[in-house]
């Protein structure tokens, strides 16, 4: 099965209450059997929809967007996370982060000042930054992902964390494979 795109008529709180009943699930070993890992999150409940993240060639990524029927589904399956598939642990983890305040390091005044910042919206990391890349340098790799709501990094990291204002936008960054910045290939993970 494979996900569709959201419909013309799918209000905003439609849509934020689908992707409250979706999960990403990554670690999986590439060679996994699309029935194998449907299964495994069909112990959780009854599945609406899955959608395998494949390469350009058309190979398993090792990632998968989960939709489940219903809330509670969804939930149940977010207790899958760290369980053994083989001989590595894959992660559950909900479409929707929750929205928390967090202490972002930032540059001010040319030093390194923290701050605290509530920071909303469907957030990837990326590792692998070039720690002297600026923020804008980020935003223009991503940018055909779709609207960046905001970055939080630390100085002297070599990961940001980008928060996208849509799940179609995160979706499309999770794919973002091939991107590089400033001569190192940048990783992208939920």
């Amino acid at each position: 099965t494979s996900s569709s795109p959201a419909t013309p008529q799918e209000t905003p709180d439609q849509k934020a209450e689908r992707d409250a009943r979706t999960v990403y699930g990554s670690g999986f070993p590439f060679t996994a059997e699309e029935k194998e890992v449907t299964d495994f999150f069909a112990a959780c409940g009854k599945i609406e929809r899955v959608s395998f993240m494949k390469r350009k060639g058309g190979s398993f990524k090792g990632a998968v967007f989960v939709q489940y029927c219903s809330l509670a589904e969804a939930r149940a399956a977010l207790e899958l996370n760290r369980s053994g598939w083989g001989d590595r642990y894959v992660q559950v983890k909900p479409l929707t982060p929750p929205t928390a305040p967090t202490t972002v390091k930032t540059e001010a005044g040319g030093g390194i000042a923290a701050k605290d910042s509530a920071v909303s919206g469907y957030a990837v990391t990326v590792e692998n930054v070039d720690p002297s890349a600026s923020e804008m340098e980020i935003k223009r790799v991503f940018k055909k992902c779709g609207e960046i709501t905001s970055i939080t990094r630390e100085i002297d990291a070599r990961k940001a964390v980008l928060y996208f204002a849509s799940p179609a936008s995160l979706h499309k960054a999770v794919r973002h494979t091939e991107a590089e910045l400033r001569g190192h290939w940048l990783k992208v993970k939920v």
